[in-house]
């Protein structure tokens, strides 16, 4: 009751605003990544998980694609990859990716 009376003087009021803006702008250069999703996912893993949740969280937003959606479409358009070729018996891509791509190696994969 204290704090809700004292919050009702107009200085107090404005000084509490302009606190609470300068410690809540601070959090804009965090390092933390803060997601909202519809529903907590199953995974970070989209390779092994099925639910929207974990789309949205994890493949969406944490991974980059090759290629993706054109928005509001089917039609595929570039992402990391600016273009690619297909053979002529459609088995094999060869993707050209943007300037400054890498892809991460490890003894698994190169």
């Amino acid at each position: 009751a204290v704090l809700a009376s004292s919050l009702l003087d107009p200085s107090l009021l404005a000084s509490t605003l302009l606190a609470s803006s300068v410690l809540l702008g601070g959090q804009a250069y965090a390092k933390t990544l803060v997601y909202c999703s519809e529903a907590n996912p199953e995974t970070f893993n989209p390779a092994i998980g099925i639910a929207d949740s974990t789309m949205d969280a994890a493949a969406k937003t944490i991974f980059n694609r090759l290629v993706e959606f054109k928005p509001g479409t089917t039609e595929v358009g570039p992402a990391l990859a600016e273009s690619w070729d297909v053979s002529p018996d459609g088995k094999t891509y060869t993707f050209h990716l943007r300037h400054g791509v890498k892809f991460q190696s490890n003894e698994h994969f190169t």
